[in-house]
């Protein structure tokens, strides 16, 4: 035992406890949020890589959106801010929805939760 009172190889157990639900609560529910992150990374980056190269086929393409998309600055730029504060609207009311359904979910099940959290001897 320790100065602590806690065993000495407590450290390493609780190291590697926190490092299993570090991979659990990766694999269970941050798996697909961070492939949707990385995967629209990597089009992001794509995107402007395409942008920057000076492909031949991609100048009707360009020569087609400079005159009939984005013709004008101004409204190009309203066009995006527009779009841009509704997609944090949309993702703001997303996880608010999320969070009620948790906490509904958590309410219903309170007293099962609370009994498990009585029933192990380490809590």
């Amino acid at each position: 035992m320790n100065n602590n009172g806690h065993r000495t190889g407590s450290g390493r157990r609780w190291a590697s406890d926190l490092r299993e639900a570090v991979v659990r609560s990766f694999a269970e529910f941050l798996a697909v949020p961070t492939l949707i992150i990385v995967v629209f990374l990597l089009l992001a980056a794509g995107t402007y890589l395409i942008d920057l190269a000076n492909f031949a086929w991609l100048n009707p393409i360009r020569a087609v959106l400079r005159t009939h998309v984005f013709v004008d600055a101004a409204a190009t730029a309203d066009l995006l801010s527009t779009i841009a504060g509704s997609l944090i609207t949309v993702t703001s009311i997303t996880i608010s929805l999320l969070i009620v359904a948790l906490q509904q979910s958590a309410g219903t099940m309170t007293a099962q939760v609370f009994d498990q959290f009585l029933r192990r001897r380490h809590n």
